[in-house]
């Protein structure tokens, strides 16, 4: 959905800018050709397009209908061209702008829409032909120079379709590897999230990348306020005898320094102050040779420390009950 809007977006801009230089170019000219060159029919010809443009553009601030505010800009376009054809512009050289609009044509409307309009251009252009050989019209351009332009407009018509089609076919190859990529990222931090362990990725400077659902839970810190920040700065860390480790003492700046794996055991100080016994198994991203990062995971092992000192109460508390009688039986002996 957010790539849609985006393309929708781009194309709306693309649009508003064609617009604004069609627009430009034609009043500019008009006022030039009325003003300059004496030319008043061809200069109220081309403010009379200019404010075509205008209209159009002001249908589209309306109605956001890019598809049909680009259609009605090339058609513009090819009837200036007409005009352009039939008067021969400044100086007979009218007829070069017509390798503008292959260009608008194709990235306006697309390759195949480009294909049809080019078609209609030519199409338009031999119909001049036709009636300035019945001698309904009269153009200052030869039959030569005409055929001359056809053949350069086909020529530059092939090379921009080809241009689009490889264009087109790239963006939709970007399209699908941002989509595949998009699916694998949601499976891996699914996959993540359901991992029992604590799990949390830094990059070169121990900024959270990820953390998963466990992590949450046992650190109290919620992605938001984790994602973005130093982990040793914000995750306090205790030592063996209970002392504060340093932040560059800490087993995660150790493999950000060097390629190494760790592991060890540390106390881990939540969010809200309390403390749980963790052990902690890292591992730094190297690629080629480099260290990019660094990978965590711990788990609370609480639960498993109480279960080693009831053992060894349990231990205890058998070996003296053990121990009794048989220090009586060797006194009574």
């Amino acid at each position: 959905m957010v790539a849609r809007n985006r393309l929708v977006a781009d194309r709306l801009n693309v649009t508003n800018v064609y617009s604004l230089l069609a627009l430009l170019s034609l009043v500019v000219f008009g006022v030039l050709h009325i003003v300059a060159e004496h030319n008043p029919l061809l200069g109220y010809l081309e403010i009379a397009g200019g404010l075509t443009v205008a209209l159009n553009l002001a249908v589209l601030r309306l109605t956001h209908n890019v598809t049909l505010a680009r259609n009605n800009l090339v058609l513009i376009i090819l009837a200036m061209l007409l005009v352009m054809l039939a008067t021969g512009g400044t100086a007979r050289t009218g007829i070069f702008w017509f390798f503008v609009f292959p260009v608008s044509a194709f990235f306006l409307t697309g390759k195949k829409a480009g294909l049809w309009w080019v078609a209609c251009l030519v199409a338009a252009v031999l119909g001049v032909l036709l009636l300035q050989h019945a001698a309904v019209i009269g153009i200052p351009y030869s039959v030569l120079e005409v055929r001359q332009l056809l053949a350069s407009l086909l020529v530059v018509s092939i090379c921009i379709y080809v241009y689009q089609q490889s264009r087109e076919k790239l963006a939709l190859e970007t399209q699908e590897s941002e989509q595949v990529s998009k699916e694998e990222k949601i499976k891996a931090e699914t996959i993540v999230d359901n991992i029992d362990e604590g799990v949390v990725a830094v990059d070169q400077s121990g900024r959270v990348k990820l953390m998963n659902e466990a992590a949450e839970t046992m650190l109290g810190w919620k992605r938001a306020g984790l994602v973005g920040q130093k982990f040793v700065d914000t995750v306090s860390m205790l030592d063996a005898h209970g002392n504060p480790i340093g932040t560059e003492e800490g087993p995660l700046q150790h493999i950000l320094q060097q390629p190494r794996i760790v592991y060890e055991g540390v106390t881990y100080v939540r969010k809200d102050g309390s403390k749980f016994p963790a052990v902690i198994s890292g591992r730094s991203v190297v690629v080629n040779g480099k260290v990019h990062g660094a990978i965590i995971a711990f788990r609370d092992i609480t639960r498993e420390q109480a279960v080693d000192r009831t053992k060894s109460e349990f231990v205890t508390l058998a070996s003296h009950q053990l121990r009794t009688p048989i220090s009586a039986i060797a006194w009574v002996s």
